[in-house]
């Protein structure tokens, strides 16, 4: 009789996790179809605060060589350079913030989707363009180092779940 009543139990702790796997899977699925949806506005707005911060980033760079060369005002311009440099502050804020919220919720959508089999529309290509964007990024002074680290160690996570997601698919294939 305790044979029966272990089997019964395990049968039972079995068929709750399919129903919980099954749960999993519904809202795994749910949510990435919103991440895809979402990820297109927060990189618009990432995408205008870059162009913004590079601008302000020439515009300082412009008024720094004519107070060099003598061709304005230094007065005027560097009253000009505190307000660029406010507004700097707060655009390398707000791009790091976008940035490293896309970049993680874009590991955790990787993570998820290549735990429950769903396709992965993301390649190595697209991880070196975003390695030589934060490269460039950060040579152009767009992000503190803490961030470009941060960033860094985000893309080495999303390029070995890529290698284990290409793995697992070839291994697949060959069965």
């Amino acid at each position: 009789m305790r044979l029966d009543e272990q089997v019964e139990k395990l049968r039972g702790s079995f068929s709750k996790a399919e129903e919980m796997w099954s749960d999993y899977y519904s809202f795994v699925k749910a949510t990435v179809r919103e991440w895809e949806f979402f990820k297109l506005d927060l990189l618009d707005e990432l995408n205008d605060v870059k162009v913004k911060l590079e601008a302000d980033l020439k515009s300082v760079e412009e008024l720094n060589l004519k107070i060099e060369l003598g061709l304005i005002n230094e007065e005027k311009a560097k009253k000009k350079l505190e307000e660029l440099q406010g507004e700097i502050s707060q655009l390398r804020a707000a791009l790091q913030k976008l940035w490293l919220n896309y970049e993680e919720l874009t590991l955790k959508c990787l993570t998820h989707s290549s735990r429950v089999g769903l396709p992965i529309s993301f390649s190595l290509r697209d991880l070196e363009e975003k390695r030589a964007e934060l490269r460039k990024a950060t040579d152009k002074g767009m992000l503190n180092e803490d961030t470009a680290q941060s960033l860094a160690k985000i893309l080495e996570e999303q390029e070995a779940l890529l290698m284990r997601a290409t793995t697992k698919e070839q291994n697949l294939s060959q069965v």
